[in-house]
């Protein structure tokens, strides 16, 4: 924790790579999420 971090520059974003990576797993699960569908949801209801 005490070592150089690295940012990423973006105009006025500036944000570190860590950061970054956890932001871009977060999106990417939260589509996942939406997009597969739900364990047996599709069935008839009784």
């Amino acid at each position: 924790m005490n070592g150089v971090q690295h940012y990423f520059d973006w105009g006025v974003v500036h944000i570190s790579i860590a950061n970054l990576i956890v932001i871009v797993l977060m999106i990417i699960v939260f589509a996942l999420a939406v997009l597969l569908p739900f364990p047996g949801g599709r069935g008839t209801e009784q």
